[in-house]
């Protein structure tokens, strides 16, 4: 009842959703700055001071909005359950789960639309190596999180960790998550060969996006669920298949409305 004037459906849900709407506009705006053709130097000027005050911006603004979904999507279903680092470990997992997509894209853009020449090895090596650091720094937090809970042994603090771990029906999926984005990524990605081959990237990214959609399943579900099986069926299968079809949509949406290469990049691989 103490948290109701923080929790009531309207409010919760109307600040989400704005933050949302304030993210995603900022978002749509620092694209269009992107996009947009420069008609003179001055012009190229303006976009770029505009674009060097979004930047920063949108991602304090991601860390600040997506803590926010933390705590109010996710940490709440547990309402007894508290971690101030959740937050910073959510929206950090997205960002992980972003980048290990933008792989996977990446190699199928490559592949289907023939752009070798702009999207080579030493790109794929970049790409890489970040979904390696993503990698370890999803697990720092990940580990943070957990050594504070077990070390300050608090029941309200304890029970969220404890029904994931040590439960019979959910300890399976929390050891896979750990396995699927953590493991099976830092050792593949170790090899500098495996970040430069879009096939192998793509394949171990792959991976972790299996492991990261497990990792919200877990965050959520068991919060919700009393009974003594795992509930999985066509409602997960059409939401996921709700949000693939979204994010397949827009790819597909910019493909068709704007080039593929920037004509300087052009410029750039034909003198080359």
């Amino acid at each position: 009842p103490e948290k109701a004037a923080w929790l009531n459906l309207p409010f919760l849900f109307a600040r989400d959703g704005l933050a949302l709407l304030v993210l995603y506009g900022l978002s749509l705006l620092f694209f269009y700055y992107s996009v947009r053709a420069d008609r003179s130097e001055d012009e190229r000027r303006r976009n770029h001071r505009r674009l060097s005050v979004l930047a920063p911006l949108l991602i304090f603004l991601y860390a600040i909005v997506f803590s926010l979904l933390g705590f109010d999507l996710v940490m709440s279903l547990s309402p007894h359950w508290y971690s101030s680092l959740f937050g910073g470990y959510f929206f950090v997992g997205n960002l992980y789960l972003g980048l290990a997509g933008l792989a996977v894209v990446a190699a199928v853009v490559r592949r289907y639309f023939h752009l070798e020449a702009h999207l080579g090895p030493p790109r794929f090596h970049d790409l890489g190596k970040l979904v390696f650091a993503f990698c370890l720094l999803w697990t720092y937090l990940f580990w943070s999180q957990y050594l504070v809970i077990w070390y300050g042994d608090i029941p309200e603090e304890t029970a969220f960790i404890f029904t994931r771990v040590k439960q019979e029906l959910w300890s399976p999926l929390a050891w896979s998550v750990l396995g699927l984005c953590f493991l099976v990524p830092f050792v593949a990605l170790l090899s500098r060969e495996v970040k430069r081959r879009p096939g192998r990237l793509s394949a171990v990214c792959g991976v972790v996006l299996v492991g990261m959609w497990l990792e919200r399943y877990v965050l959520v579900v068991p919060s919700l669920w009393k009974e003594n099986w795992v509930p999985f069926g066509a409602l997960e299968v059409f939401i996921t298949l709700g949000f693939f079809s979204v994010t397949a949509l827009s790819y597909r949406f910019f493909l068709r409305t704007f080039p593929l290469v920037g004509s300087a990049e052009s410029e750039s691989v034909n003198s080359s």
